[in-house]
């Protein structure tokens, strides 16, 4: 009979660690990593939100089907290499209501009688008339054992035919449950949740922002779902939310630069705490002009800034301007150009300044290009691909001037990028 793997064996994408150090970055790995994190965006539609697996409702997407069926006898093998089960049908989960039928189910653990399960399975390849329950012969995965309340929420998922915003409240709603198998699944799905869905009115009128609040200053709320709160807390939070981020975030934050000054002390903060970039981003939508001057000076124009804790205020701005508000972006882009003053992390930011058209950076750029520090790395290619892509003229004569002073990595440049739109 055949087995798919348990969902507990499922592994998740990790998602790009911040801290990796911008002079460490080979050309190979940033195109790795642009990859990378184009593919995590198309799985986590919340930015700054963990990179997930695979969710129940994934597992029943047609034609599999989903079952919960109640254990009524577990017997050992006679080899010894697990158990049958026999059940009894409970509820079908999706659209399909009628039982199939059961000559008995094999699980590797063993499962207590009157314990529910689920099943998950597939047509047989022979079976092609899916609507013929009694004579399709089914390929049920590993059971998963389920609690009272795992049972009812499983039983009542909103699959993905229903419109985002229904499926949002529900699963939001789970995000908190004690159980960490509902709470795992529903934040894999709130993750891919649109910024636009949280934004509807349809979740704004059943949201609970004292909840929310009280949940992110539990120490044992997992952090995963604490990324995934904050950003939910910087589109439908105030003026007045911001100072939380003082309270849990700042103090850990000012930790972390005071280690860094001391040379025996080894810490990352922002490893421990990977919520610290969604944090930020909230605080930079909520507080404003403070929040914003905060941020730089203690992270963007600080060159004594640990690596992770500036790579991570570095996605919070990139977050605000480009998904949070995008009103912001040349605010943000100010921010960011702060970073141009140290050549270890100006790599970090020099696409998003392009990106965003933002062309006052000509001059940092040129006087980094001279820097010898950009000669490692990425800087140079990125800086000369920023000039190619901005249409003023002072960008078209410092381009001149750079392909004179190192026309190695100007040909390196051109090979890397061959075309840019110019505007």
């Amino acid at each position: 009979m055949f087995h798919t793997t348990d969902r507990e064996g499922i592994t998740a994408t990790k998602p790009v660690c911040p801290a990796q150090s911008a002079k460490t970055i080979t050309a190979v790995g940033v195109v790795l990593l642009i990859a990378a994190t184009i593919f995590m965006r198309q799985l986590v539609a919340c930015p700054l939100c963990e990179a997930i697996g695979s969710t129940i409702s994934d597992d029943l997407q047609s034609p599999a089907l989903g079952v919960i069926v109640q254990v009524t006898e577990c017997t050992t093998r006679d080899d010894g290499a697990g158990f049958d089960l026999m059940v009894d049908f409970v509820a079908s989960i999706g659209e399909q209501k009628s039982p199939p039928k059961f000559q008995g189910v094999f699980s590797f653990n063993e499962v207590a009688k009157g314990k529910k399960i689920l099943l998950i399975g597939t047509p047989d390849v022979a079976a092609t008339d899916t609507s013929d329950m009694d004579h399709i012969t089914w390929l049920w995965n590993t059971p998963l054992e389920l609690t009272e309340a795992a049972a009812d929420y499983v039983q009542n998922l909103p699959l993905t035919d229903r419109p985002e915003s229904e499926r949002l409240a529900y699963f939001y709603k789970h995000l908190f449950a004690s159980e960490q198998m509902v709470s795992d699944d529903a934040y894999s799905e709130c993750a891919r949740v649109s910024l636009e869905t949280i934004r509807k009115d349809s979740f704004r009128q059943d949201f609970d922002k004292q909840k929310l609040l009280n949940a992110l200053r539990k120490p044992d709320f997992p952090a995963k779902y604490k990324s995934f709160l904050w950003m939910v807390l910087a589109e439908l939070g105030e003026q007045t939310d911001a100072p939380i981020f003082q309270e849990l975030a700042m103090p850990l934050i000012e930790q972390e630069l005071k280690n860094s000054e001391i040379e025996t002390i080894q810490s990352s903060t922002v490893a421990n705490y990977p919520w610290l970039a969604a944090a930020m981003a909230c605080y930079a939508r909520l507080g404003g002009e403070t929040a914003m001057q905060t941020l730089e000076e203690k992270m963007l124009r600080n060159r004594q800034c640990p690596v992770g804790l500036k790579s991570a205020a570095i996605s919070a701005i990139r977050v605000l301007g480009s998904d949070l508000d995008p009103s912001q972006m040349t605010r943000s882009a100010r921010a960011l150009a702060h970073v141009l003053d140290d050549p270890a992390a100006a790599d970090l930011v020099i696409p998003d300044l392009a990106r965003w058209e933002y062309w006052d950076a000509i001059p940092q750029l040129s006087r980094l290009f001279r820097d010898p520090e950009s000669e490692q790395g990425l800087a140079r290619y990125l800086i000369i691909n920023y000039m190619r892509h901005c249409p003023l003229p002072d960008a078209a004569s410092e381009l001149e001037k750079m392909k004179a002073f190192d026309p190695k990595s100007y040909r390196r440049a051109l090979a890397m990028v061959p075309k840019v739109d110019i505007k």
